[in-house]
């Protein structure tokens, strides 16, 4: 996310370079942005980012949409743009071996459309 007047155009991740980046420590957007090489900045807590954002601290917000949403209305804060949307990251899900058979091949049928 970026506050609404900045003009920053970024298509792709390495277009973000040389801009400060806001994430959690250690969460996923942070590795993420560490492995395409970009820098960050890391806090201990999403609400953290927010208010560096709005006070032009760092450029960029690296959140995810609910963490977003709670803390926009919270904040009472004014719109944010969305600079770039990255592709999620595959993740599993764990289920016990005593499942009901049915479930889980309606669940496996399911998460296989989302590919």
């Amino acid at each position: 996310m970026a506050r609404a007047g900045l003009q920053a155009p970024i298509t792709k991740l390495v277009d973000a370079r040389g801009y400060r980046i806001g994430v959690v420590k250690n969460s996923p957007g942070d590795k993420i942005l560490r492995a395409a090489g970009l820098s960050t900045e890391g806090v201990t807590r999403p609400e953290q980012n927010l208010d560096k954002l709005l006070d032009g601290r760092i450029d960029f917000w690296f959140s995810n949409e609910k963490s977003q949403a709670d803390l926009l209305l919270e904040k009472n804060a004014p719109p944010l743009r969305q600079a770039y949307l990255s592709v999620p990251e595959k993740i599993g899900l764990a289920c016990s071996v005593t499942s009901n058979k049915a479930l889980m091949q309606r669940l496996s049928e399911t998460l296989g459309k989302a590919d």
